[in-house]
This record gives C-alpha cells, sequence and structure tokens, in this order.
C-alpha cells in the first residue's frame, strides 16, 4: 500500500475514533469495523492483488457462520459486517492487520484441530546422492509392498530444470520398513547395489504388471531437458526387485496406473513433453509399450485413470495438457484410450475439457507479469468425493514460477467433481482454509489420516521460505468439507527447516498414522537424510 492511502486510512481511522461516543464494548466493536472497512476499502492495485484473499476470506468466514456471502465485493457491507461479528464473537483482534494476516488469523478460527504425537523417533542416516549438488530427498511414497497391512516408505529423487547434461549425477531409491516400532532402511534386502542406480526418477507409480499378484514399480525417466536416461520396472519376485529397463526419455513426468483392457493387469501411462509421454500395457510377461499413432496429443505434467463419466470404461485424464494450440485455460483434457493390439499401438480420443487451473482465473491476474500461460498442473490423482459411480479428481498445480511478479511460489489443490451432467470445480465449496504461498505438493497423500473413516488429504513440498510453510493437513469434517489444519498446527511435530525437507503420511503397527518427514544435512559436503517419525494423532477440541 502506498504511504499517502495508508496516512489516508489513519486521518480517518482517528477522526472515527474520536467522534464515537457510546459504551466501550460497543465503542470497540465499531473501531474494529472502521479499520476493517477502511482495510477492504484499499487502492486498485491493491485490490487485483488481493482478490483470492477476499475470495478465501468470505470462504472461511461463511464456514464459521458469519454469512459472509459468496460474491460481496471488496468493500461489501455484508463482509464487514460478518467479519466485525467474527473478531466480537470470537475476541479476535483484526485492527490494523493487512488482509494477509486478517486471512491467517481466521485459518486459526477455522482450524481447530491440532497435531499432535508423542515423542519421535529418528532413523539412522542414509544416503541418496554423491553429488554436491543435488539433495535427492524428494520425493516420498508410502506403498505396501508386501501385503501385511504395513506400509514400506520409497524415497526417489530426481534432476530438475537448470542442471547441465554433465551435471546428471547418478542417484539411488531408499527403502523403509517397520521391524516392530522402529522404521529401517532395508533396501538392501529388496535391490543390490549395483542396480540400485538411476538417472532422474520423475515419478513412481505401482501395480501388479505382470499378473503375478505382487506389487511392481515404475520409475519415469526425468532430466526435464533432452539428455535421456532409462525408464524402469522393478519386478517383485519373492520379495526381491528384479530391475529392467524398458524405456529412454528425459522429459517423462508423472506416471498413472489403470486396468485400460480389464484383463486384471495393471497397465501404466506415462506424461511427458517432446513426444516423451508413453503408454505402457501389463501383460504375463511384464509391461509392453505401445507407441502413438499421432504426436499431436500435446505433452503433459499430470495423469490419472479413472471411471470418470461413470460406467466401466478406464478414461485417462491429462493435465498442462493445453499445449501451443489451445488456450491456457483448456489445461485438463480427459481422453479415451484407444488400442490396437495387433500393432501395439495407441490414440488418444478428446472427451471433454475440465475446468480452467486455479491460477488461470481473474483473482490471480495481478500475480503474473504476462497473460500467457501461468498454471503448470504438475499432477493429477482420481479420487472418490461423494461415494457415488462417478470417480472424480483432485490436480496439483503451481504458478509458473518466471512469470510471477512477486517472487513467491504458488501452488494449490483443486477438486473437480464429475456428475451426470459434467465436471465442476468445487474447490471453492469443499476446500478451507488453503495457503496458496507455498511449494507444490508432487506426491500429495490421499487417505483417512485421523481415523474416521474419511479421507484426507496431506501436501508437502520443499520451501525455501521455511518448512512449514509448504506442508498442510486438510481434515474432512462430517459435510465433505477439507479443512486446513494449518503451519502453526504442525510446528509442534514438523519445525522449519533450512534444508528442504518434506513430509508424508504411512500406515504403521497396531493400524495406526505415522507420520514422518525428512531431517537433512550435509556430511563431508555431501547431503544425508534421515527420518523423523510419530503417531498421528489430532486433538479436535
Amino acid at each position: 500500500m502506498r504511504w499517502g492511502d495508508y496516512l489516508t486510512k489513519t486521518v480517518l481511522f482517528v477522526y472515527i475514533r474520536g467522534r464515537v461516543n457510546l459504551r466501550e464494548n460497543y465503542m470497540k466493536k465499531s473501531l474494529i469495523a472502521a479499520w476493517v472497512a477502511l482495510t477492504l476499502l484499499a487502492t486498485p492495485a491493491q485490490a487485483q492483488q488481493e482478490k483470492y484473499l477476499i475470495r478465501e476470506l468470505q470462504k472461511m468466514l461463511n464456514y464459521l457462520g458469519y454469512e459472509a456471502g459468496e460474491a460481496d465485493g471488496i468493500s461489501g457491507s455484508q463482509t464487514r459486517s460478518a467479519l466485525d461479528r467474527a473478531a466480537t464473537s470470537t475476541g479476535t483482534n483484526f485492527s490494523g492487520k493487512t488482509l494477509k494476516k486478517i486471512n491467517a488469523e481466521l485459518r486459526k478460527l477455522v482450524s481447530t484441530a491440532r497435531m499432535t504425537s508423542g515423542r519421535p523417533k529418528v532413523t539412522d542416516e542414509f544416503a541418496l546422492s554423491q553429488s554436491k549438488q543435488h539433495w535427492f530427498n524428494r520425493y516420498l511414497y508410502p506403498i505396501d509392498l508386501d501385503g501385511d497391512n504395513l506400509d514400506e516408505l520409497i524415497i526417489a529423487g530426481f534432476e530438475s530444470q537448470g542442471q547441465k547434461h554433465s551435471d546428471i549425477s547418478a542417484s539411488r531409491i531408499a527403502i523403509f520398513a517397520w521391524r516392530g516400532f522402529q522404521l529401517v532402511e532395508v533396501t538392501s534386502d529388496w535391490l543390490n547395489e549395483v542396480e540400485n542406480v538411476f538417472f532422474g526418477v520423475g515419478d513412481i507409480a505401482t501395480g501388479d504388471f505382470n499378473g503375478d499378484g505382487t506389487v511392481d514399480i515404475f520409475l519415469s525417466a526425468y532430466t526435464d531437458s533432452d539428455k535421456k536416461v532409462d525408464a524402469y520396472v522393478l519386478y517383485n519376485v519373492g520379495g526381491r526387485f528384479e530391475r529392467q529397463r524398458i524405456d529412454r526419455a528425459g522429459w517423462q513426468h508423472g506416471a498413472a496406473v489403470g486396468d485400460l483392457n480389464a484383463d486384471g493387469i495393471s497397465d501404466v501411462f506415462a506424461a511427458g513433453y517432446h513426444g516423451s509421454y508413453a503408454l505402457y500395457l501389463g501383460t504375463l510377461d511384464g509391461l509392453q509399450k505401445y507407441k502413438f499413432s499421432s504426436q499431436r496429443y500435446f505433452g503433459g505434467s499430470g495423469a490419472a485413470f479413472g471411471k470418470f463419466l461413470g460406467t466401466s470404461e478406464v478414461l485417462l485424464l491429462l493435465t498442462d495438457n493445453a499445449g501451443r494450440n489451445r488456450s491456457p485455460r483448456l489445461d485438463s483434457n480427459l481422453y479415451r484410450v484407444i488400442l490396437d493390439k495387433k500393432r501395439k499401438t495407441a490414440k488418444l480420443e478428446l472427451i471433454a475439457h475440465l475446468p480452467h487451473p486455479e491460477f488461470e482465473g481473474r483473482e490471480w491476474d495481478h500475480f503474473f507479469s504476462a497473460s500467457s500461460r501461468r498454471s503448470h498442473e504438475i499432477r493429477a490423482r482420481a479420487i472418490d468425493l461423494n461415494g457415488d459411480r462417478f470417480e472424480d479428481l483432485m490436480i496439483v498445480s503451481t504458478g509458473v514460477y518466471s512469470k510471477t511478479r512477486t517472487g513467491l511460489h504458488l501452488s494449490a489443490i483443486q477438486l473437480i467433481e464429475s456428475t451426470s451432467s459434467g465436471f465442476e470445480n468445487v474447490t471453492h465449496k469443499r476446500v478451507i482454509g488453503h495457503n496458496y504461498i507455498a511449494g507444490p505438493p508432487y506426491s500429495p497423500v490421499l487417505r483417512d489420516l485421523d481415523g474416521d473413516g474419511d479421507m484426507d488429504i496431506l501436501i508437502s513440498e520443499q520451501d525455501s521460505h521455511g518448512f512449514a510453510d509448504s506442508t498442510d493437513v486438510f481434515l474432512q469434517d462430517e459435510n465433505g468439507m477439507f479443512v486446513s489444519i494449518g503451519s502453526d498446527a504442525l510446528l509442534s511435530v514438523m519445525p522449519a527447516s533450512a534444508h528442504a525437507d518434506i513430509a508424508t503420511a504411512m500406515r504403521g503397527p497396531n493400524g495406526k498414522m505415522y507420520f514422518v518427514r525428512t531431517q537433512t544435512k550435509r556430511k563431508l559436503g555431501l547431503p544425508t537424510h534421515s527420518l523423523v517419525y510419530a503417531v498421528m494423532a489430532f486433538d479436535k477440541g
């Protein structure tokens, strides 16, 4: 806000304060209302920047029962009145605070749950890279590899844009498992050190790729450049992995698993750019690559298989898929996969465009320096939001960093509901307290975290602005709302970190969910890691 605007607000505030001559409690209420009104009556430039904050403020006030309205405007009387009532009834002081700080205060009112845990335990140190330049602590994948109802944790990292081809160095994956109540590295039990060498893992997808009833792993090939590396499958053979190279690529990103041809064997689609996207069909002999008969499907970063139209047909959702020939608002698209088994080829048939990505909305205009593409949808997950026969979607996106005016990382989760009448963006009906100034989560967790039988959401990403800022838990309430517990509620188990640590949730002993985070440091100049873990519990008082 400019100095002149601030001075005007202050003068008006003092004037109103001098004119008020009522009882003390009412006077306090009036002063708060006056400041709130002046805060919301911002300059046009500020109003433009804070459109998304007004939207989130109204959502939280409505959730708390103060009836702010859905489109009350930046200085609407209904919103000001609702905020005034919230201040009075909760004793929260909004006076003199910016919209950002008012939103932070409202998140505290909305987020009544706190994560609690016992004394955390720490694993032995492990390494994922021999390079001083790469930390390789992302990402974390909780997976039950052996069917014992206990999750193993697979950790794999990838190269990133900006690295010279000569700097691309080998990394390894790490596997942790439960031994009693201890989390122990068991990588060598599953994979020998000779085979545990990977150059750039974009994403991990799991399924039974050869019909033997065990869990196998696909690792997409990612350098985010024209430098190609191997894509691998790890076949589960008697509790050990056999590594098999299946492809070479550099631009593969997220991977999806589904059963396209209803043969009971999992298939894989690897999203990517520059012709690197690929379809691998599961057979009794393992994954077999199908070539696409056309290269006109543009690219993609996130992918998900699902029965999105409420029939038995499995369809493919691709995100970041607009390409150069479509509006960036048409970035998430639904396709039918048509197979030619004789020629082992496939093609995609466009079925529908999904609602536009979050950051392509008008609320974010001020954050971006150009009107061109500004959203990058990195991952997609098929989920069930309402228990009907239509599978729904969660899409994770990030603001295109090079085009933001603020220099801040932006990220969003978006909930898309599939119904008989089409697709609806229900994010702003069902997600409360979302912090958008954060790093984007590449491996979100969608499962029951608090033991009430409903699916919850955990997101986490490394963040140079502070670890807790980019990690959050959304607990689903009895009305189907996903309510953020807020980073403040995580601080006791998740201190801020300068080492780009991330977190996940995994099933442990006695059916308990465990909160697990990385802890990174340098040892002799090289990055080393350990895992800090504790039982997840929530105080909902």
